[in-house]
C-alpha cells in the first residue's frame, strides 16, 4: 500500500510557482524605491540648507548686535561726536575727571581730555567685496592697537554713510553685515539708529534729533 502525503506537504512544483518576480516588476519596485531615496534625500538637503541658514542668521545677528550695543554705550558717555568727510569714521570725545575744568569753560563735565575712533576699514578699496570690510575700534586716538568689533561683511547702506552727526550731538549710524557663503543664501543684517548722548549741550534739546 502506497503511504499518504503528509497535511501540508508541497511538491516541488508547488513550491515554485508564483514566489518568483519578473523584470518588470522588480524595475518598477526600483523605480519606486529610486524615488523614495531621492524625496529623501532632497528632504535632507532643504533642512541642512535651512538649519545652516537660522544658524548663521543668528549668529549675524548677535554680533550686529554686540557692536551697535557697544557703540550706543560709548556715544552714550561721550562730550563730543565728529565724523570725517566720507563718515566712515566717527571720532567721540571724553572727560577722564569731572573735578577738573580742563576746557576752562566753566562746565567740569564737557571735556574732552581723550579720543575714541569707531572706523569701517575697506582692505582692498573695493565696498563690493565684503570679506575685507571690518569695523574697528580705538580706544585711544592716538595709538595703534584696535579692536576688531566685526571682522568681515560690512557694507554701507544706499544713501547713507555709515556714520554721521546731526543737531551737533546726535550720532547716526547705518551699515549693513552680510555673509558671503552661498550654500545658505546669503545671511544679512541691516542697522539704522540715532545714538544721543547724555553729555549733549543744553541747546540741542531744544531741536528735533532726526536729520
Amino acid at each position: 500500500m502506497r503511504p499518504l502525503p503528509r497535511a501540508g506537504r508541497k511538491t516541488g512544483r508547488g513550491l515554485g510557482s508564483g514566489t518568483a518576480f519578473t523584470l518588470f516588476e522588480l524595475s518598477i519596485a526600483l523605480g519606486i524605491a529610486m524615488l523614495v531615496i531621492a524625496g529623501a534625500m532632497t528632504f535632507i538637503a532643504m533642512a541642512s540648507r535651512s538649519v545652516s541658514g537660522i544658524t548663521a542668521q543668528t549668529f549675524l545677528n548677535d554680533r550686529v548686535s554686540h557692536a551697535s550695543a557697544f557703540i550706543f554705550s560709548r556715544v552714550r558717555l561721550a562730550t563730543s561726536s565728529s565724523t570725517d568727510a566720507s563718515g566712515t569714521t566717527l571720532t567721540l570725545g571724553f572727560d577722564d575727571d569731572y573735578r577738573t575744568d580742563t576746557d576752562k569753560d566753566k562746565n567740569l563735565y564737557n571735556d574732552r581730555d581723550h579720543f575714541e575712533i569707531f572706523q569701517f576699514v575697506d582692505g582692498d578699496g573695493k565696498e563690493a567685496t565684503l570679506a575685507d570690510n571690518k569695523l574697528i575700534y580705538k580706544a585711544r586716538s592716538h595709538q595703534a592697537e584696535t579692536t576688531v568689533l566685526l571682522p568681515s561683511g560690512v557694507r554701507k547702506l544706499p544713501g547713507w554713510n555709515i556714520f554721521s552727526v546731526t543737531n551737533a550731538a546726535t550720532v547716526l549710524l547705518h551699515f549693513g553685515v552680510a555673509d558671503d557663503y552661498d550654500n545658505d543664501r546669503y545671511q544679512a543684517c541691516d542697522i539704522q539708529t540715532a545714538l544721543v548722548p547724555r553729555n549733549r549741550p543744553v541747546a540741542t534739546n531744544l531741536v528735533t534729533i532726526l536729520p
